[in-house]
């Protein structure tokens, strides 16, 4: 079943001491900036009966500096489109040792990695909110953690790898 929804999880703060935090009038508000880049018909076009095996190559955009992390959300209009050889570089530097078909052991991984607190559980993880079925038929995202490789302040290029073995055409958009 593709996903045909989205949910906007935003917390509520109830404020112990309005007037303390009004008394200060400038406040610094940290906040984490998003670069999303729609890739359209790169890995494949239409329907067939067998795999597409439709590489990709995308390069992101070459003006990104200080990233984290790079999520890829694969839109097909089937269910579970599988990437395999999945590999994101920056310049030169490949994130993954090996291209390899990403699953859900690796996303774990990865999440792990990005949020490691709570013992590198997140609460999506550990509550149920996010199962191998669930992550499997609608919400199969592909995560990598880049903040190893990135340096600080310096403009770098992004390059995102794979192949598409489902049977149909998959558009990519990459956060």
């Amino acid at each position: 079943m593709p996903s045909t929804t989205a949910r906007l999880y935003v917390p509520f703060v109830h404020l112990e001491n309005p007037q303390a935090f009004f008394s200060k009038p400038v406040k610094k508000i940290g906040y984490n900036d998003c670069h999303a880049q729609w890739f359209y018909q790169r890995a494949g076009i239409g329907k067939q009966s067998t795999q597409f095996n439709a590489s990709f190559d995308l390069q992101l955009s070459a003006s990104v500096k200080n990233a984290k992390y790079v999520v890829a959300l694969p839109f097909a209009e089937q269910t579970s489109s599988s990437i395999r050889n999945f590999n994101v570089r920056i310049r030169s530097t490949q994130v993954f040792d090996i291209s390899h078909d990403y699953d859900f052991h690796h996303f774990t991984n990865e999440v792990a990695k990005i949020g490691a607190y709570n013992g590198d559980l997140t609460p999506e993880l550990v509550n149920g909110l996010l199962d191998y079925q669930t992550w499997s038929l609608s919400n199969r995202m592909l995560i990598a953690d880049v903040s190893r490789l990135t340096e600080r302040d310096v403009l770098q290029s992004i390059q995102i790898q794979g192949t598409n073995a489902g049977c149909q055409g998959v558009n990519l958009l990459v956060l």
